[in-house]
């Protein structure tokens, strides 16, 4: 899983590391917010994920295919980065006003 992970170009590892942070399924809209990308970038960082079967597209939202690959997505990214990544994933929500932020905390 890990390797398949690591060959994606860098654009869709970082979009699905992002989804790997806010957990095994996001809405377009959130994770373009969470992410600081437009929605039409989302889709396209994350054709590759696709095409790999590592991801689900339905309707308005990407799901990991698995809890494995969402972990191993999650696993990706390296420890000391993850606490600043939150971070910045929380201010974007909140100065975007994404739907849903106040159901995470």
């Amino acid at each position: 899983m890990l390797g398949k992970l690591r060959q994606l170009p860098s654009d869709a590892r970082s979009a699905v590391g992002f989804l790997a942070c806010l957990g095994h399924r996001a809405e377009t809209a959130f994770l373009a917010a969470a992410s600081g990308m437009s929605r039409e970038r989302v889709h396209d960082a994350l054709a590759p994920a696709l095409r790999e079967g590592l991801l689900f597209h339905e309707a308005e939202a990407y799901e990991f295919l698995h809890d494995r690959v969402a972990e191993a997505a999650y696993a990706l990214i390296p420890e000391d980065q993850r606490a600043p990544i939150h971070l910045r994933i929380a201010r974007r929500l909140l100065a975007s006003g994404a739907e849903g932020t106040s159901s995470i905390w």
